[in-house]
């Protein structure tokens, strides 16, 4: 999702008609809101686009303003987790979304995680180990 949403905001660059915004939801026993991984989504949108320069996590009593990214959290029910990146336009809207079943899938990765970190040194982020996983995409 991180790399993919990077690709999305720097294309909207060029497609200014399309405004871009994300959208998490949660179980309802999760603390914080927005969660890290919708900041770090968010972070990655601001850093790849010239049109977003400010994240907005509160709720808004007002329209927000064109360099500002909104980032929506919606807490209940059992979900472990959905983050979605919408591109929207008057004409179509574009989705980037990413849904956990289980938290199966995150202790899965982090074995495969730890396996790829066997007999490396130095520091690295999990977007080393997914670009080198998926064949070196940047």
């Amino acid at each position: 999702l991180f790399i993919l949403t990077e690709k999305a905001a720097a294309l909207m660059n060029s497609a200014d008609q399309y405004d871009i915004m994300v959208n998490e939801y949660h179980h309802k026993l999760k603390k914080d809101s927005p969660s890290g991984t919708a900041l770090t989504i968010a972070e990655k949108i601001i850093n790849n686009s010239d049109l977003k320069s400010e994240i907005v996590t509160d709720r808004l009593d007002r329209a927000i303003e064109p360099r500002e990214l909104h980032v929506g959290s919606i807490r209940g029910g059992a979900i472990p987790g959905t983050h979605t990146v919408t591109l929207d336009s008057a004409a179509d809207s574009i989705e980037i979304k990413h849904t956990a079943r289980s938290r199966g899938g995150f202790a899965l990765g982090a074995v495969l995680a730890a396996e790829w970190l066997k007999g490396k040194k130095g520091f690295f982020r999990v977007e080393d180990f997914i670009s080198e996983s998926l064949g070196g995409v940047n």
